[in-house]
């Protein structure tokens, strides 16, 4: 029978007992939600069936695909995987890009490699070529040595330091010297003629990327290091790149000399000023780094730098990592490596780069935080 029940009010007839005691908030929570299974009103029973199911539990979900990601970037920001040595990396690069190398050939493998090879030399196709190539070099290597001393002669030694670059066809591409005077004069006034034509807002003649106007060789290497040291003297507001790649300024240029004798600021930091098309290293700027490191802030810098090497317990002559010196060719060198193995880790992960961290080279600057 159905029946009502008043229990959150307990009973409204009850007379309070003499004295009266102390409030009991647990009971008291208690007649407010009570846990009787009994219905607060009518009601009428359902069935059992209109209970929910209680179903296993199941097994942990998979994570989902941005969950995932999520987890291998802290992953790799926490460990640092170096893709760039990874044994598919260093596979791709030592194996020969035309020839398959077999494992553990036989007796009778290699001796039928050695007669085709025998065959090939013996051609008469391959001969031929075999001898293009050959004078292909010796001549290359004429034009180099035809093309081994500058017009002015003070930039000698720069220009035999600086490498050629490589060409197409692997072999080093000349740069073309200026033999005469008349040859330097019609250089300089080519290019004076489009400046101007830039200048006053007329179109400019087109020239192919491939016969620059050199006009830097005509003027001369250290006389435009004389001549733009004036201007940059007079010039203000520049911008620098600090180690975490974020621009700074506009500074003086007191301000940069103040930065380099303090160790924030090298030769190799990345600046901008105005009339400037890209940012570039202070040692390749025209006159800007003799502006900056003068003697006083070279030895001021020196001194920031063997203060930081004591702390850090590293002795005076041995150079902070990344500022060993090295010369035009080995720079070169490295980094025509650095390429190749970019493309290889490329080759080995399908034109993708592995990881979820997308590689970012950093602006570094400054010896402070070298080491």
């Amino acid at each position: 029978m159905s029946s009502i029940n008043f229990n959150p009010f307990q009973n409204w007839f009850e007379r309070p007992p003499n004295p009266v005691p102390s409030i009991n908030f647990v009971s008291l929570a208690d007649s407010f939600f009570p846990k009787s299974q009994s219905p607060n009103f009518a009601s009428i029973g359902l069935p059992k069936f209109s209970k929910k199911s209680t179903k296993p539990e199941t097994e942990t979900e998979e994570p989902g695909r941005c969950k995932k990601i999520a987890e291998q970037f802290f992953w790799e920001c926490e460990n640092r995987p170096d893709y760039r040595h990874a044994p598919e990396v260093d596979k791709i690069l030592n194996e020969d890009p035309v020839f398959e190398k077999k494992e553990n050939p036989s007796a009778e493998e290699i001796e039928a490699e050695e007669k085709w090879w025998e065959r090939f030399r013996a051609s008469p196709v391959v001969q031929f070529m075999t001898r293009a190539e050959e004078i292909a070099d010796d001549m290359n290597k004429m034009e180099l040595e035809e093309n081994d001393t500058p017009y002015r002669k003070e930039d000698k030694d720069l220009w035999r330091a600086v490498p050629h670059v490589p060409g197409f066809d692997g072999r080093p591409m000349p740069r073309k010297a200026i033999k005469s005077k008349e040859e330097s004069d019609d250089k300089f006034w080519d290019f004076m003629k489009q400046f101007l034509f830039g200048l006053w807002g007329f179109r400019q003649r087109p020239y192919p990327p491939g016969r620059p106007i050199d006009v830097a060789q005509a003027i001369g290497y250290k006389r435009l290091e004389k001549r733009y040291y004036d201007f940059i003297m007079k010039t203000g507001g520049w911008w620098y790149k600090d180690r975490l790649g974020r621009s700074r300024g506009p500074c003086e240029l007191i301000t940069l000399k103040t930065a380099y004798g303090a160790g924030i600021i090298d030769r190799d930091t990345f600046i901008w000023g105005e009339d400037m098309d890209e940012w570039a290293p202070i040692h390749m700027v025209y006159g800007l780094e003799p502006a900056i490191a003068t003697w006083e802030v070279r030895l001021g810098a020196a001194a920031t730098a063997f203060l930081h090497k004591l702390q850090k317990g590293i002795p005076p002559w041995v150079p902070l990592k990344g500022r060993e010196p090295k010369t035009y060719k080995q720079l070169q060198k490295e980094a025509i490596e650095s390429k190749k193995r970019d493309m290889a880790i490329l080759e080995a992960n399908d034109g993708v780069w592995p990881g979820v961290r997308t590689p970012s080279h950093a602006y570094s600057s400054g010896q402070v935080g070298l080491n």
